[in-house]
């Protein structure tokens, strides 16, 4: 609908970025149509510093260049070389064990906490944590 209507797509994607692809096997944001997509560049075994990176079709992303530079909110080369080591450094295995390590402890907290609420507890995803119902 966006598209038909000429309005740009932004999808924030903070560490989906990443999971989407290595968790549900899914394409990137870009690849399923968005025109911009920001990540976190110091989540999910991103070590970056606690900035976003974002990406896009060029003619949109040079007028966001243009604003953040006229706004002083670009990123000084301080901050682009913190972005460059982060992405030099990210390992697709490492984000993969990750996942893994999350998607057990969620199950064993599950496990600790059924006795205590019963089956109003269950996982809530690799990343969502564990969730519990409770009887209002």
């Amino acid at each position: 609908m966006a598209r038909r209507r000429e309005v740009p797509v932004y999808v924030d994607d903070a560490a989906g970025a990443r999971m989407r692809l290595l968790v549900y096997g899914q394409r990137g944001a870009l690849d399923m149509g968005a025109c911009i997509v920001s990540t976190s560049c110091e989540k999910v075994t991103l070590h970056g510093s606690r900035v976003s990176l974002l990406v896009g079709k060029a003619p949109l992303m040079m007028r966001i260049v243009a604003k953040t530079n006229v706004l002083g909110t670009d990123a000084r080369p301080g901050v682009v070389a913190t972005i460059v080591r982060a992405l030099e450094e990210y390992s697709v295995e490492e984000a993969t064990r990750y996942y893994v390590t999350l998607a057990q402890r969620h199950r064993h907290l599950t496990e600790l906490l059924k006795p205590v609420f019963g089956d109003g507890v269950s996982p809530g995803g690799i990343y969502g944590g564990v969730w519990i119902a409770l009887d209002e």
